[in-house]
């Protein structure tokens, strides 16, 4: 019994509308707002790593792919955050 449990929480086999409580709507809130804090961040070193001229072509390729696939990972986990917490907000059955 508590082994279905257990692996309830490692493999997140929960509800849709398990999903959408208090305490999950401001921990997706806190997620977007690192997920936001991290894109720019992510932009910003876009941009130095391209005006710079003291590293090496492929390396600067490479740190901005890193970033790219960054903020493309970003945006995957706020299209999941977005609309629970907009289901939220508007008091929506997600199950259905």
């Amino acid at each position: 019994m508590s082994e279905k449990r257990y692996m309830r929480y490692t493999h997140g086999n929960f509800t849709p509308s398990e999903m959408v409580t208090d305490t999950n709507f401001y921990i997706y809130c806190v997620e977007l707002v690192l997920l936001f804090i991290g894109v720019v961040e992510n932009l910003v070193l876009i941009t130095a790593i391209l005006t710079t001229s003291c590293l090496h072509l492929n390396l600067r390729i490479l740190i901005c792919n890193c970033c790219i696939g960054f903020i493309m990972t970003a945006i995957g986990r706020s299209m999941i955050a977005i609309p629970l917490c907009i289901a939220h907000l508007e008091n929506v059955d997600v199950s259905s």
